[in-house]
């Protein structure tokens, strides 16, 4: 048995035999499709960075490819990733990605928030960590974009979060923030915009169906991307794939793009040695799989009391003291209290993108060394400070238990600059020195922010969806 769905199946010798060409059939989502001898673009990943692209590409008569290593996770086809934590802080990345079609929309939360325009420009403003080489207002109509995408309703921004130029569909639920003053100034809290789609937009409820249906479009589940290959040193001829059954096969294209998340991004290109690049593809300065940042939690958590008769809605963030924090040349920082069957006061810092925190590969999987820099214990500190200070104010009873853990938002790895020397791809997420190979998703984000960084991630994908078909459609 070669290839395995929720519908059908194809023995491996009928594929071998079949070969790559036009005359090869596999059965892929179900549906009988013909594997082309070249694709217009290939896509590695089918989450929210390489559904979108992939759908977008599709509409602009590209036909397009998506391989997913995983398989269908209704039907237990989700796979683990293999992980070793090197580092001093264990970061659990299996409990925060999913290998399987649909990637982390599978378990995602819903939550959709914008980074906001400081965010892009760090160094200039605050003297820390590097500049974004796209501005908030180059991608400002891209999230309008990704918002529609992914079925965002939410409120009119309040002080601190960005503007916006098109409005969310209203939320329905009642809100109303917790009253909170810093020194004579209002804290100006909000409710996060969320996906409502049923609940939470779950890719494999419709995005994908979409794209299998599309006339340019095919999904490839199962099948695992080793290794990117080229003959010249300027363009990827072909990709490596390994099936379930451990049969390779090579796909050809006329463009790639990487979009396997922050760990598996990495360690893809890391992989993908040759004599022209022997520290593997994009690391010519030695910047692929570093920068790794991800968002801890810390906080308290205490029973039922009287603060929920005075706040209605699930969460309340404020963005109050990020700029503070950083103006002293430490972390941003949001503040958030969760009223659910108990209550949470939390804070989420950023954390700095350290060259030394990083993704390397290794023989049997990948292995992740993550610390907290000097920057990062002060703004963890600094944070802890700030809940203290309120928590009278919130009733929060002396007995409240510590909460201390992790978001599932990690960052970097591949991440975007204007040359070479300081990152791996370009503003449009193009690697550098290889013409047609691309990567997308957060593992390009320079910084993280202190938001969730799914309609970034969406926002960015449907901007390489058009620099691609200007590239591609003759």
């Amino acid at each position: 048995m070669a290839y395995r769905n929720d519908v059908a199946l194809i023995t491996r010798r009928r594929f071998v035999l079949g070969g790559l060409g036009c005359g090869a059939v596999a059965w892929v989502g179900g549906c009988r499709r013909s594997l082309r001898a070249e694709y217009d673009v290939i896509i590695i990943g089918s989450g929210f960075a390489g559904i979108f692209l992939a759908k977008a590409t599709a509409a602009l008569g590209l036909h397009t490819l998506v391989l997913e290593a995983g398989g269908w996770a209704a039907s237990g086809g989700a796979k683990q990733l293999s992980v070793q934590n090197t580092g001093a802080v264990s970061y659990p990345v299996n409990a925060m990605r999913m290998v399987a079609v649909g990637g982390t929309s599978n378990h995602w939360t819903g939550v959709v928030t914008r980074l906001s325009p400081d965010d892009f420009a760090m160094s200039t403003l605050y003297g820390i960590d590097v500049d974004w080489p796209v501005t908030y207002d180059q991608l400002r109509p891209w999230y309008c974009k990704a918002e529609a995408a992914l079925s965002v309703v939410g409120r009119a921004p309040v002080s601190g979060q960005p503007e916006r130029s098109c409005a969310y569909p209203t939320q329905k639920e009642a809100s109303v923030s917790p009253v909170l003053d810093d020194q004579g100034e209002r804290v100006a809290f909000f409710s996060p915009a969320k996906s409502v789609r049923n609940g939470p937009l779950r890719l494999v409820d419709a995005e994908v169906g979409e794209l299998r249906r599309h006339s340019h479009g095919t999904l490839l589940e199962d099948h695992r991307a080793v290794k990117l290959m080229t003959s010249d040193g300027k363009r990827i001829d072909k990709v490596m794939v390994r099936g379930s059954d451990g049969v390779e096969q090579a796909l050809t294209a006329r463009a790639f793009v990487v979009a396997a998340g922050v760990f598996e991004s990495a360690g893809l290109l890391l992989r993908s040695t040759s004599k022209f690049f022997p520290a593997g593809l994009g690391n010519g300065s030695g910047h692929v799989g570093r920068h790794l940042n991800v968002h801890p939690t810390r906080g308290l958590r205490w029973a039922d009391t009287s603060i929920q008769k005075s706040i209605t809605g699930p969460s309340h963030r404020t963005l109050h003291f990020t700029k503070g924090l950083r103006t002293k040349r430490l972390s941003g920082c949001h503040l958030q209290l969760d009223s659910h069957s108990s209550t949470r006061w939390v804070i989420q810092p950023e954390m700095e993108p350290h060259a030394d925190n990083r993704v390397t590969a290794v023989a049997d999987g990948l292995s992740v060394q993550l610390q907290h820099t000097v920057r990062d214990q002060a703004t963890l500190k600094a944070g802890r400070l700030l809940l203290e200070r309120y928590k009278g104010a919130l009733k929060i009873p002396v007995d409240a238990s510590e909460v201390k853990g992790w978001r599932g938002h990690p960052a970097g790895t591949v991440r975007m600059a204007k040359d070479a020397a300081d990152g791996a791809v370009d503003h449009q997420g193009k690697v550098f020195g290889v013409d047609n190979l691309y990567v997308s998703g957060a593992c390009t984000f320079p910084t993280a922010g202190t938001a969730n960084p799914t309609s970034t991630v969406v926002a960015l994908s449907l901007r390489m969806a058009e620099h691609l078909g200007k590239k591609l459609v003759v």
